[in-house]
């Protein structure tokens, strides 16, 4: 084998890796989404945990 096939195998090999790992996580997702255990994630980056603890809360009392 050539470099160059050896090198389309990794890098294929890498992107099939990373393609079933998101489509893993979508589904979690999903399900967190389902039994209303999600999170969202750009709250905890911009606001902290204390929003996400307060939005958490927030969905209790309704």
């Amino acid at each position: 084998m050539t470099q160059t096939t050896m090198a389309l195998l990794v890098f294929g090999t890498l992107c099939a890796g990373a393609l079933v790992m998101f489509m893993m996580e979508r589904r979690a997702v999903a399900k967190r989404k389902a039994n209303g255990t999600f999170v969202d994630i750009s709250d905890i980056m911009f606001f902290g945990s204390e929003a996400v603890a307060k939005n958490e809360a927030q969905k209790k009392a309704d």
